[in-house]
């Protein structure tokens, strides 16, 4: 009974599955059967060639039902399907039959009843079996907003629509932008004359002007366009009011401050709504830059490859003479001319004369940089002329810089200080910095062939090294002579004791800084 019952409900499930899947004329449909039938989807897979190619093609157990042979698939299998071959773009069914041949350069995903194509920079219409509806041979195809089911298509010399049979007939318009956001358009018609109507074809602004209209929006939101009279360019706002008279070759609009850049030949300038001028029409470029973090605005220009910039103000404050301008992390304006570096900050005040190296580095709020050196009537420890050339930065030691004079190993080191200052010439093995904030000194360790000297400096002056190389090591410490005891922690610069280390560390012999007089061995 119970096998009877199973067979029974098996048949009934069987009678049911033909019936779904056959079509009135009895026929099996491909959809059902391919994409319905279990609910089971098929989904694509890759394999890789000889030549590390990978192609998508789609299987099921064993059975190939679509060949590895296209660039690119769906995911899924489908009854339509968009396929990518050999670079290019057409639609398959699940039969790997062309639908749509393997032309055209983009088609959407999903399909859709009609689709815009582009082919070599052109686009056209087509539909789901691939009739052209438009030919491939316009710059852009759009969807008329003046009535349903029509096509705008849009070349450098016609405009046409289309019906979605194909029939075509001229256009009312020489110029056609659709401003969706707004719903008007910006359009030209037959007569040469160019304005804005709404999606009912009446006139926002009347066509009477010589160029198309193209939207700028001020800093407002408030929407303003470009044109032109006699071949002059200005701005008026929707209601024609006049923003910017029409007496210039051409007109862009800046992003910020309700500027303008203007040109006339071949030198541009910047202006403002109220016709005021923020930079003179003397430039071979111009480069706004808004500095958020500050609120400045400012102006990059250039002329005859020289840099310089503009304030907001109306004021030049970094003058049209550097090869080389560029902000530096919202803080300061770095500046070269040739292979030589400097900072000004926002408002134009110089930080670093041009005199440094291209790797000038602010970090922890503090600027890090190389004096460029000729180092011209500047001598060695030894009394022997260096001669001139740039030095190598190597790393950084607290507040300085350790360069060498080249970048081999072993070069002789020196030291600069964070602002370029040459410190100590590079005759140095090594260098050790030890600072004391309470009492504004360093106490600087020099190491050379093995053997140690030590030197004091307030930072206002150079170096001097106070004595010969004769020490195994050097350290330094806080010490307070009581008698004939030290006590650590002193509070003052007559407290400062060195002292020399034995070569097994072991032994100390105590030296006072200032004077150089060995008090305990």
């Amino acid at each position: 009974m119970n096998t009877l019952l199973k067979s029974s409900f098996l048949l009934f499930f069987l009678f049911l599955s033909i019936n779904c899947f056959c079509q009135d004329d009895g026929s099996v449909s491909e959809e059902s059967s391919i994409a319905k039938a279990s609910n089971v989807r098929i989904r694509s897979s890759a394999i890789m060639d000889r030549e590390d190619e990978i192609f998508y093609g789609f299987k099921k157990d064993s059975k190939i039902l679509i060949p590895f042979e296209y660039d690119e698939l769906p995911s899924v299998l489908a009854p339509l399907m968009r396929a990518k071959k050999n670079q290019k773009y057409g639609i398959i069914n699940s039969k790997n039959e062309i639908i749509v041949p393997f032309v055209y350069d983009a088609l959407p995903y999903p399909l859709l009843d009609f689709m815009l194509v582009r082919m070599d920079e052109k686009e056209g219409l087509i539909d789901m079996k691939g009739r052209i509806i438009i030919p491939v041979e316009y710059q852009g195809v759009y969807k008329s907003p003046f009535e349903e089911n029509i096509y705008i298509a849009v070349s450098e010399d016609k405009i046409n629509e289309f019906d979605r049979e194909g029939n075509m007939q001229k256009s009312d318009f020489i110029y056609f932008k659709n401003y969706q956001y707004k719903k008007i358009v910006s359009v030209g018609n037959n007569a040469g004359k160019y304005g804005i109507v709404d999606y009912q074809k009446k006139e926002i602004i009347p066509l009477v002007y010589d160029c198309p209209l193209e939207s700028f929006r001020n800093i407002d939101g408030i929407y303003q366009w470009k044109t032109c009279v006699n071949q002059k360019y200005g701005v008026i706002d929707i209601d024609q009011k006049l923003i910017l008279a029409f007496e210039y070759e051409d007109v862009k609009k800046v992003c910020f401050n309700n500027w303008f850049e203007i040109r006339e030949g071949k030198n541009v300038g910047i202006i403002n709504e109220e016709g005021e001028t923020i930079v003179p029409i003397e430039y071979d470029e111009t480069s706004p830059i808004a500095i958020n973090r500050t609120g400045n605005r400012l102006v990059i220009v250039t002329k005859d490859d020289l840099r310089g910039v503009y304030h907001e103000a109306r004021k030049v404050i970094i003058p049209l003479e550097y090869e080389y301008l560029k902000f530096m992390r919202h803080k300061f304006i770095k500046v070269g001319k040739g292979d030589e570096f400097g900072l000004f900050d926002l408002n134009g005040k110089l930080v670093l004369p041009c005199e440094f190296e291209e790797d000038i580095i602010f970090k922890n709020n503090t600027l890090t940089a190389c004096r460029k050196l000729e180092r011209k009537g500047k001598y060695s420890s030894d009394g022997q002329l260096v001669p001139a050339k740039k030095f190598q930065f190597q790393e950084q030691l607290g507040d300085y810089l350790v360069v060498a004079s080249s970048n081999e190993a072993g070069a002789k080191k020196g030291l600069v200080d964070n602002v370029g200052n040459l410190i100590a010439l590079p005759d140095y093995d090594s260098f050790r910095v030890q600072k004391f904030e309470n009492l504004g000194y360093n106490f600087f360790i020099f190491e050379k062939e093995g053997k140690f000297a030590f030197s004091v400096d307030n930072l206002l002056s150079k170096i001097q090294v106070l004595n010969k190389f004769t020490y195994d090591n050097l350290a330094f410490g806080i010490y307070k002579k009581d008698g004939k005891k030290l006590i650590a922690k002193g509070h003052d610069l007559k407290d400062i004791i060195g002292y020399s280390l034995s070569p097994n560390r072991k032994e100390r012999t105590y030296i006072n800084i200032r004077v150089q007089e060995i008090l305990i061995k």
